[in-house]
């Protein structure tokens, strides 16, 4: 399949998953596109061409999203708040990390430090997701604020897990650098 209709096809899943939130909009935009993302990957031959580097979709997806959320928060609100942002998105994801990734070594036999990368990819939520998921759902703004702060530290932590854990499978030897 030529990588055009691809590019395509993956578009029109986007513009369907989003005029499905507009008709339903009890169910949030991201689960649609998900939804929409899982029928394509399920269809033969048709995202199976697409071949992305990690690099690459880190600095042109994560790194703009990051930036967009965080031109948005004012650094006053995050000294303010800052060792209960520490908690929740060093401490609390950390614990989550190590917790998935013993539960999926021991579930599925996999060598822990294959484990502990997929719990560091799947533990971070960012604030654009968070703002998707809750855009239809009235949240305090203290507690709002608070998950949006968490979530922008939270990639961060999830990030530097994840380099440790394929520093850890591509060595054999877990150390902090």
């Amino acid at each position: 399949m030529d990588f055009l209709f691809v590019i395509l096809v993956i578009m029109a899943a986007i513009i369907i998953a989003n005029f499905l939130s507009q008709l339903m909009p009890k169910i949030p935009q991201a689960f649609w596109q998900i939804l929409a993302g899982i029928i394509l990957a399920l269809i033969p031959g048709t995202l199976h061409q697409i071949h992305l580097e990690p690099d690459l979709f880190l600095m042109l997806v994560i790194a703009p999203l990051l930036f967009y959320e965080g031109q948005h928060t004012n650094a006053s609100v995050i000294s303010k708040n800052f060792s209960a942002i520490i908690r929740l998105a060093g401490i609390l994801a950390i614990v989550t990390v190590v917790v998935l990734g013993f539960t999926e070594q021991a579930i599925m036999h996999w060598v822990l430090p294959l484990a502990v990368a997929l719990a560091a990819i799947v533990t971070p939520t960012d604030a654009t997701a968070l703002d998707s998921v809750t855009s239809t759902v009235k949240m305090p703004s203290g507690i709002k604020r608070a998950l949006n702060l968490e979530s922008l530290f939270n990639d961060a932590s999830g990030l530097v897990v994840l380099e440790l854990a394929l520093l850890w499978l591509n060595t054999g030897h877990f150390f902090l650098p």
